[in-house]
């Protein structure tokens, strides 16, 4: 996987149906682990307003949409591939590199509550300010 590159869990539960993007990058250092998040319905008062996408900003984008950085993951890269190339997760397309970096802005953001193990992974590679 790289950088801005967006999946969805094949075998969606409830907890998984959304659009999960890679924000950090694993081309920096692969020892690394890979710093995802998912996309959320953006509810005024009942999500995160740190970073609101809006159609246009990807395909699946189709209303005012949340980043969902407090449910952030850290996962070995190699792991995601491994699920791609099982079918358990399906890529839908890479963000726009404009998108991303409002992504990763938003998570520099104290608002944004993203775990502090991602926080520490997206310092490292220079990618948070």
């Amino acid at each position: 996987m790289r950088a801005g590159d967006t999946f969805k869990f094949a075998l969606a539960t409830i907890e998984k149906k959304h659009l999960w993007v890679v924000i950090s990058d694993p081309s920096l250092d692969v020892a690394d682990p890979v710093v995802i998040v998912n996309l959320t319905t953006y509810r005024e008062g009942m999500t995160n307003p740190t970073c609101v996408l809006g159609p246009g900003d990807h395909a699946f984008v189709r209303h005012p949409t949340s980043v969902c950085y407090e449910d952030a993951l850290d996962v070995r890269n190699a792991a995601l591939e491994g699920a791609a190339d099982d079918c358990a997760v399906v890529l839908q397309g890479p963000l726009q590199p404009s998108v991303l970096e409002r992504i990763r802005r938003g998570a520099a953001e104290p608002s944004s509550r993203i775990p502090e193990g991602c926080r520490q992974v997206l310092l490292k590679q220079g990618l948070l300010e």
